[in-house]
């Protein structure tokens, strides 16, 4: 008898592929503004006004702190003064060339005091410009006492009173009048630990839950 052939079985081939990784990091984390500012002075006087207080809503611009500085305003109208004198002059010194020009085109006055009287010209100029850039200063100093809103938020932090005194040297951060935080939009700030940190990858997808 001849020998019987073995029966063939079907099998199925598949090609073993990697399954995606899948590593859920759960952190904790907190909420911040997503714009905050520490509104400082840039003037030194005493507070006159204070406009706002924790929880008011601002708008950009808007008046939050008035400051008194009476020494600014005098120092102000003297320096306008001094630009009413020295135009005066430059007026005076303008005429007195013109008049020279004149003499010295007719023969009856020499070259030498013309030329001392441009030179009084010239420097009167140059007075006015110096008066004129003294007169903006005081004015961008007598600005900065009124302290406005840089954005539109919310007033969160408050450290003056009216009466207080306040410096434009106050250059330390816990010196500040008041903090305010734009609470339209939050963003959320995690720490990461350093054995998550190759994890992470940019534009990964988060979920946020509050335990409120």
């Amino acid at each position: 008898a001849s020998a019987k052939k073995p029966e063939l079985r079907k099998v199925r081939v598949i090609s073993p592929q990697a399954a995606p990784g899948a590593t859920t990091l759960t952190l904790s984390g907190r909420t911040a503004p997503a714009e905050q500012a520490l509104v400082s002075s840039r003037a030194s006087g005493i507070v006159a006004e204070r406009r706002v207080d924790i929880g008011d809503r601002v708008k950009a611009g808007d008046v939050l702190v008035m400051i008194e500085a009476p020494e600014v305003e005098q120092e102000l109208s003297r320096a306008r003064a001094s630009v009413d004198q020295v135009k005066a002059r430059l007026e005076l010194a303008r005429v007195s060339l013109e008049r020279s020009q004149s003499l010295v085109g007719q023969g009856h006055v020499s070259a030498q005091p013309n030329d001392e009287r441009r030179a009084n010209k010239m420097t009167a100029e140059a007075d006015l410009a110096a008066a004129q850039a003294e007169v903006k200063r005081l004015e961008e100093v007598r600005s900065f006492q009124t302290v406005r809103a840089p954005f539109d938020g919310t007033i969160v932090a408050r450290q003056v009173e009216r009466g207080d005194k306040v410096s434009a040297d106050m250059s330390q951060p816990a010196s500040y009048l008041l903090r305010i935080a734009r609470m339209s939009e939050l963003r959320v700030e995690v720490d990461v630990p350093q054995s998550s940190a190759l994890l992470v990858k940019a534009g990964a997808q988060a979920r946020v839950s509050f335990a409120e």
